[in-house]
């Protein structure tokens, strides 16, 4: 790759010497590309004045070919964050996981125009490293979005992935819709007990609509996704956990409702209008559906919740003394 001539006529001939020294001794393991990436960082480092240029050398001379573009994005997060990593060594683990180098390097070009803007919180960022893993053929997407975008494209794509093994899927409309679920969830829950969650369903037989309707389910509000729930999935079908899940939410439902319809009947400044509200909001609880072929959360969500959110108004109302 390069000539005699190479090495002793430029700047950079102590950064070439030693990649002549490590393929001569153990042959070449990585792309042009990451060599072009390396010896323009080199150079950049020594124009821009940054005093990188004998860290460089040691990564080159210290760790494997393999690792030498993931330390170079550490090196640029630190700039980034302008301090040392606290996870530093986690992160490294994260980075040797990411298999298309392509990434890695678009993903330090996007750091360095992102470093007058607004920076990215840590658990973002850490999970961005983790995603990273999975976008085998991203790149070109990843290449038209600014790096706070980058997120919510490796968010899906990580799903999307996740979700594949677990059941056949007969349409990537559905899959897609199931990995819309998964991305929103994590506002509510951790990325642990999500991926939990879905190693325990791994190797399950299970159907395209359970996992739809326990992701809407959880995600609609109907149930809440616990290791306690999770730890009982280890024992039975993922069907056996649907029926006891909407079981406990009709028997809780139907204590919601009493305690509120309770309330406002011990409540003496309760209005005329506030008991005929209620009147008509229990003839509606009471004619209610209450089972569902398929989606039950798709399908009848809102009919189920109106009458408890309904009389949780009246309640409110009766409180806050709005008697008209």
């Amino acid at each position: 790759m390069f000539t005699r001539s190479d090495v002793s006529s430029f700047v950079y001939s102590k950064l070439l010497r030693n990649l002549c020294l490590r393929f001569a001794a153990e042959g070449k393991h990585i792309s042009t590309d990451e060599v072009q990436f390396l010896v323009n960082r080199y150079l950049v480092a020594s124009s821009v004045g940054r005093h990188e240029e004998e860290i460089v050398n040691w990564i080159v001379l210290a760790f494997p070919q393999a690792s030498w573009v993931s330390e170079i994005l550490l090196l640029d997060l630190e700039r980034y964050y302008k301090e040392r990593l606290a996870r530093k060594s986690e992160w490294r683990i994260l980075l040797k996981k990411v298999e298309n180098k392509a990434i890695m390097i678009l993903f330090s070009a996007k750091l360095q125009l992102s470093l007058a803007g607004t920076v990215e919180p840590i658990d973002k960022m850490e999970r961005i490293l983790k995603m990273m893993s999975m976008a085998k053929h991203q790149t070109t997407t990843l290449l038209k979005l600014n790096l706070s975008e980058w997120y919510y494209v490796l968010e899906e794509h990580y799903w999307v992935e996740k979700l594949k093994p677990l059941t056949s899927w007969n349409d990537n409309e559905t899959l897609q819709e199931a990995s819309y679920y998964a991305v929103a969830l994590l506002n509510n829950y951790s990325l642990e007990i999500m991926e939990k969650f879905f190693n325990t369903i791994k190797g399950k037989n299970v159907s395209q609509n359970d996992i739809i309707d326990v992701l809407c389910s959880v995600y609609n509000g109907r149930w809440n996704l616990t290791e306690e729930n999770i730890a009982n999935l280890e024992k039975i079908k993922l069907e056996q956990l649907i029926k006891h899940m909407d079981s406990n939410m009709s028997i809780q439902q139907e204590r919601d409702i009493n305690v509120v319809v309770q309330f406002i009947k011990d409540n003496k400044w309760a209005s005329f209008s506030i008991r005929s509200d209620l009147t008509n909001s229990l003839e509606f609880h009471a004619h209610r559906p209450t089972t569902v072929a398929t989606r039950p959360c798709r399908a009848c969500v809102e009919s189920l919740t109106i009458a408890t959110s309904t009389l949780t108004s009246i309640c409110l109302a009766t409180y806050s003394g709005n008697f008209s």
